[in-house]
């Protein structure tokens, strides 16, 4: 028998600053970046620091960011237009970029893999 394979729903916001440095330093806000709302089943992202560019459909969040990398979704700049109206400078994603699962969870691409915002609360 084959295997059923599990796909879940992925919203993905791109940083509004990049966050990448030399050295592979990271800045972070002190700002609170995405909170999980019990009472909603919904997580709320910081628009101060956050835009949301897509929904995916994925296996899981290594998947969501092969997808979102620029010679994927977009291989002959059809995403430009898109990124300059909601004022971003990236196409792919990159560190500082976030993922949130459809189970409420939150994570931050790393320099290597991806920090866990542990929003629930």
């Amino acid at each position: 028998m084959g295997g059923h394979r599990i796909v879940k729903k992925f919203w993905v916001y791109y940083r509004n600053e990049p966050t990448f440095r030399a050295y592979g330093k990271l800045e972070r806000e002190t700002e609170i970046q995405a909170v999980y709302d019990m009472n909603e089943s919904s997580v709320w992202v910081n628009p101060k620091i956050y835009t949301f560019v897509a929904m995916q459909w994925a296996d899981d969040i290594d998947h969501v960011f092969h997808t979102m990398q620029g010679e994927v979704w977009s291989p002959n700049g059809e995403a430009r237009p898109l990124i300059q109206a909601l004022e971003l400078n990236h196409t792919s994603m990159s560190v500082g970029d976030l993922v949130v699962t459809e189970d409420g969870e939150a994570f931050e691409c790393d320099m290597v893999g991806w920090k866990d915002l542990k929003v629930m609360g």
